[in-house]
């Protein structure tokens, strides 16, 4: 490993796919967020719907790219996507089984280069900048749709906050989730 990227063969498939899935379900959100169908355009529910399409394809659009330049966070990310897009019924959930069964296996890495507890954290952390970008947007939708627009704002707000706390973390995270080698450590203070 030298220390910056993982030393992991990535599944090329599977980036592929999770491109071709950020643009449909980009697509997806600009035809339900601009449809041309009556009464439609400027509903509150259909914003919402779209919203979220576009918080799923705009990640799986950065997972592949982090995954194309084979940084450090592609990895947690590619599994924090996973797990959420398991919820995208049907392609989310098919590209989820592939990752589950075929591209989670061929991208394990080594039991001394991968610090478990770390990454498993990251992608925790991954999950819930999602969740608290959904929260913001569901928010604004209460906000547009709701009585009490001036709390639902605040809410707004401050899950847009937290989620970009959350994502940093997760990348500053995604450094330690990786072991360090034995090249890589200080010497100890018993060495001398």
């Amino acid at each position: 490993m030298d220390g910056t990227k993982p030393d992991v063969e990535y599944a090329g498939g599977y980036s592929a796919a999770l491109l071709a899935l950020g643009a449909l379900l980009l697509i997806g959100g600009l035809e339900m967020r601009f449809s041309l169908v009556q009464g439609t355009k400027d509903d509150p529910a259909m914003a919402f719907v779209s919203s979220i399409l576009y918080l799923l394809g705009g990640a799986s659009l950065v997972v592949s790219l982090l995954r194309w330049l084979r940084a450090r966070a592609a990895l947690p990310a590619t599994a924090a996507l996973s797990w959420v897009l398991i919820a995208s019924f049907p392609f989310g959930t098919m590209l989820w089984a592939y990752w589950f069964f075929s591209v989670r296996l061929k991208e394990r890495m080594a039991p001394d280069q991968l610090n478990r507890s770390w990454f498993n954290g990251t992608v925790a952390l991954f999950v819930l900048s999602l969740l608290a970008v959904d929260t913001a947007l569901f928010s604004r939708w209460m906000r547009q749709t709701g009585p009490d627009a001036g709390l639902f704002a605040v809410f707004e707000g401050g899950a847009w906050i937290v989620a970009a706390i959350l994502l940093a973390l997760a990348f500053f995270g995604s450094t330690r989730a990786f072991a360090v080698t034995s090249s890589d450590r200080p010497p100890s203070s018993s060495a001398r």
